[in-house]
């Protein structure tokens, strides 16, 4: 392809090269002007024809060939000009050598081929002057030659440095072509291999939240306080783990493009005011005021619901983890095009070299080993995946210590840009899913069904959150314990309160007298 197209660049240069080296006719040999034309217009049509040639299918089939051929052509057509006019004294003889240096730097050809033609001009140079012509003026002869055979060397030399570099490229090209489809397949069967694993991982560990949710919930009967804190602790770590393994799914799916959108009538105020009703009881427990605001009663569009509460929830969770205290804003509008969502808190903020990271995957502003806040770095890339996905855009403002602002805009006409979107068109009440009243973390919650194992409830992602409320741990860790007379004073210090809870009371039980404090 490329000696294709370089044919076809040199065929243009000489067609155009040549009548205007013609005006030297005019100027050097008046009395040769027109058989001098002639051959010139000769090489016109000659390079023209290479040039259709090299467009045509033979080009695809005889680049080489037809690169030669265009070669030939001007650098034999300059000779026979030399033997028209002075022979071995001809001036004309640096039009070879001009011939030679442009068309080994605009039509490179290889080694091989380079040294033919350079045997074939310079043959058509020299045997008419050594068996037709009598050299008189040795130097002359001597002055030019060197000249032609010293540029011949250079152009071969020049053309087998060309090949090796471009077989170099061509090598290293092939290489990392090579290389990237094996990252390809190794990437493929690492998301095949990470959703097949985590599938296989979730499904025990569903079969195990399920009998917990019921003994959290109290199906076998009432359990002391302390066996309630106990179950609260493996249903809210088993529920984390679970949600961790689900958005590592989500991931293995995005990967492989297999996430779809089902599109529904969804009423956004709707949506926001369910979130922050379930967050708003734990936010309140934390001393964070949790603030919704709308500018519509009702703000409605096809929207894929499911990930659009994953993003105001994941939204929520982040504000709520980075925030002590002060308060987290929802504010929702919408105009013609795009509905508009905002989730700013007064937290920590984030430091303006991290902005542009904190949406990679298992990046965290603190990526320590003694960070203070816990997370896999996992949640504002889903975010980012799934509003991409909703064909939206998000950013992000945040100031050290005065809290960040997030902004996630949705366009309204989903299910026009989204060709391969399934779109479920309901009629009347059935528009709306029905959210029921939420009374706080610890309120009893319907039997989880079978084919919602796997699907964690808002309301579940906030009991998870109810771990990092600091208020929790005087309250849970009063609990009497018989101390021994001399019992052994312990200091436990860890950053995660169900452990701080679970070690307090299995070393209060063993006698100790036990103090924690927040690592």
């Amino acid at each position: 392809m490329r000696t294709r197209r370089n044919a076809c660049t040199a065929a243009i240069a000489a067609a155009i090269a040549f009548p205007v080296f013609g005006l030297l006719d005019f100027v050097m040999y008046p009395d040769h002007l027109t058989a001098l034309l002639a051959l010139r217009l000769a090489v016109v049509v000659a390079s023209v024809c290479i040039y259709f040639a090299a467009k045509s299918e033979l080009g695809e089939r005889f680049p080489h060939r037809l690169a030669m051929a265009e070669y030939l052509v001007c650098s034999v057509g300059l000779a026979i000009m030399v033997h028209l006019t002075e022979g071995y004294q001809s001036p004309y003889y640096a039009g070879i050598n001009l011939v030679l240096i442009v068309f080994v730097a605009i039509l490179p050809l290889d080694t091989k081929r380079t040294l033919l033609i350079c045997v074939i001009v310079y043959s058509a140079y020299i045997i008419p002057i050594v068996t037709t012509q009598q050299v008189q003026q040795w130097a002359v002869f001597a002055n030019n030659n060197f000249f032609l055979f010293g540029t011949i060397v250079l152009v071969v030399l020049t053309a087998h440095f060309s090949t090796r570099l471009r077989f170099r490229e061509f090598s290293a090209r092939f290489n990392l072509a090579q290389a990237n489809e094996e990252l390809k397949t190794m990437d493929v069967l690492k998301s095949q291999f990470f959703a097949n694993v985590s599938h296989e991982v979730r499904t025990p560990l569903t079969s195990i939240i399920s009998p917990i949710q019921g003994l959290y919930q109290g199906d076998v009967g009432e359990l002391s306080r302390e066996q309630h804190q106990l179950i609260a602790q493996v249903y809210r770590n088993g529920l984390r783990l679970l949600d961790m393994i689900n958005q590592m799914l989500d991931f293995a799916k995005y990967d492989a493009h297999r996430m779809q959108l089902r599109l529904t009538w969804v009423d956004m105020v709707d949506v926001c005011k369910d979130m922050t009703t379930v967050f708003d009881d734990v936010c309140r427990r934390k001393g964070v005021k949790l603030r919704f605001e709308a500018a519509e009663d009702t703000i409605e569009a096809y929207l894929d619901r499911e990930k659009v509460e994953r993003v105001v929830s994941n939204l929520l969770r982040n504000a709520f983890k980075f925030t002590d205290s002060g308060a987290i804003d929802v504010r929702l509008r919408a105009d013609e095009h795009d509905i508009t969502l905002e989730i700013a808190d007064s937290g920590i903020g984030i430091p303006r070299d991290r902005l542009d990271a904190i949406f990679e995957r298992f990046q965290q502003v603190d990526g320590s080993s003694t960070r203070r806040y816990e997370g896999t770095g996992l949640g504002l890339a889903i975010v980012k995946e799934a509003v991409e996905l909703l064909h939206g855009t998000i950013s992000v403002e945040s100031e050290p210590g005065h809290g960040t602002t997030f902004l996630v805009s949705l366009p309204r006409n989903l299910d026009e840009v989204s060709e391969d979107a399934f779109i479920e068109r309901r009629e009347g009440d059935e528009r709306r899913r029905t959210a029921v009243e939420y009374g706080g973390p610890e309120r009893r919650r319907s039997v989880r069904r079978t084919q919602d194992f796997a699907h964690l409830s808002v309301r579940e992602l906030a009991l998870m959150e109810s771990q990092s409320i600091g208020a929790q741990l005087a309250e849970d860790l009063h609990i009497p314990q018989p101390l021994q007379v001399g019992a052994t004073h312990v200091l436990y210090a860890e950053d995660n309160f169900d452990l701080r809870s679970f070690v307090y009371r299995m070393l209060s039980n063993h006698g100790y007298k036990v103090s924690v404090a927040r690592d």
